[in-house]
């Protein structure tokens, strides 16, 4: 018997761990292990939410612009050693050589676009984001706020989608071809940005983003800290998967700083909010948070001694990807959502 719906959480860790393949490099073993790993864990944990259908559009979308994308990669890279055809002279902006290492080029970076869509519509179909409102600390409040109205607005947009479709269909109009789209698009946009206004006043009738009239005026200390912690953060993350040893460590330098500074300026009278109900880790996310942070250790790991387990460019030559096994075998770990992950999705 399976738990209930796996915490926020365990779905971000494994999220942000699903990513690696993607980031660390190009080469295509790992970003099919891990691409294969996703979809077994999305089909496994289907979900007829809104959310899911909202996503779906995400991917279809994603696949589409891939392909225009590896398409003008081909047309406009002109390196390589495998030479297809050569296009005249007398063709202008796409004369020159089409080889097929603008084809995998375009492809491996394809995958990696793809893989990242698929890994972040499965979190994004499976939780709550009203859950990230409660998990991040009180001074984050309006970035978890904008971040999850921007989040939902996929699938309210879908759901805009269906309710135009489903009218159309009742006046006996089916829309096809260009000017059809033509049609539905107005319609949704509208129907888009009226939910998200009406959104936006629900939010400021009850009073998120509201601050006390002495806590409104920040210093400029306050905002060197805020700007020192997220930008040393995302500059270790970058020197972390791009291996770059003093980028790394000069963001986490840059992270203790700001968070010394907010911790100096930390006002102990300030505003709390009152959270009536905590999301507990149960055994399930606790096997999914370990397994997950494992497998990222053996991809850093292996990225760091062996790095053409990841790293792989088709140009100026086209070469076998190396092919490690064990990085391989680490990945698999990626599918432990779909053995402990709920039999009922959440808001069903």
């Amino acid at each position: 018997m399976r738990a209930e719906r796996l915490a926020l959480q365990a779905w971000l860790v494994w999220g942000a761990v699903a990513s690696l393949p993607f980031l660390l490099g190009r080469n295509p073993f790992p970003m099919l292990v891990a691409l294969i790993a996703v979809v077994g864990v999305r089909i496994s944990l289907h979900s007829s939410h809104v959310n899911a259908l909202g996503w779906r559009l995400v991917v279809r979308a994603t696949v589409l612009f891939s392909l225009l994308a590896v398409l003008l990669n081909v047309l406009t890279v002109r390196t390589g050693d495998r030479v297809i055809v050569t296009i005249p002279g007398e063709w202008p902006l796409i004369d020159g050589p089409i080889t097929w290492n603008a084809i995998v080029y375009g492809l491996l970076a394809a995958m990696g676009v793809l893989g990242l869509v698929m890994v972040w519509a499965t979190v994004g179909t499976h939780v709550h984001w009203g859950s990230l409102v409660r998990l991040l600390p009180d001074p984050l409040v309006g970035f978890a706020v904008a971040g999850s109205a921007a989040l939902n607005l996929v699938p309210q947009t879908a759901a805009a989608l269906t309710d135009i479709r489903e009218a159309t269909a009742a006046r006996g109009y089916a829309p096809n071809g260009v000017r059809g789209v033509a049609s539905v698009v107005t319609p949704m946009i509208n129907g888009g940005l009226d939910r998200s206004t009406r959104l936006a006043e629900v939010l400021e009738a009850r009073g998120f983003g509201g601050r006390r009239s002495d806590d409104r005026r920040s210093s400029a200390l306050h905002d060197l800290g805020w700007t020192a912690l997220l930008g040393g953060a995302f500059v270790a993350g970058y020197g972390l998967i791009a291996a770059i040893g003093w980028a790394t460590t000069g963001g986490l330098a840059a992270v203790g700083m700001g968070a010394v500074v907010l911790a100096m300026l930390r006002r102990p009278n300030a505003v709390r909010r009152t959270r009536y109900r905590q999301e507990r880790l149960g055994r399930d996310d606790w096997i999914v948070i370990l397994v997950s942070i494992a497998v990222a250790i053996a991809c850093l790991a292996a990225r760091q001694h062996d790095p053409p387990a990841f790293a792989y460019e088709p140009y100026p030559e086209i070469a076998m990807p190396a092919a490690s096994v064990w990085p391989l075998l680490a990945l698999l770990g990626l599918v432990v959502p779909a053995l402990v992950g709920p039999a009922d999705e959440p808001g069903q």
